[in-house]
């Protein structure tokens, strides 16, 4: 075997080693993918769950019932008479 031919055969053996390298890196690549899409539709789920939970505690009937039984709070009587007036 003359030496271009080993040097020839020797490139063949280096790029055959470096495509299985590259698949195998590919196929962890995809693995994590796969892995980041399900936490990506978990994290979803979860802010969707979230936005519902927020608005169902921010309602203003739920904060106006809150401020009437915990804090005792009621609406102010407004005070319809003209300045300097006195009322009963």
């Amino acid at each position: 075997m003359r030496t271009g031919d080993l040097f020839l055969l020797l490139l063949i053996v280096a790029s055959a080693l470096s495509l299985v390298a590259a698949r195998r890196q590919e196929i962890r690549l995809l693995r994590q993918v796969q892995v980041e899409e399900e936490i990506r539709i978990q994290l979803q789920q979860e802010y969707r769950e979230l936005m519902l939970d927020r608005s169902l505690l921010s309602g203003h009937s739920r904060i106006e019932r809150l401020a009437r039984t915990q804090l005792g709070m009621v609406e102010p009587v407004l005070n319809l008479a003209a300045p300097g007036e006195r009322r009963p």
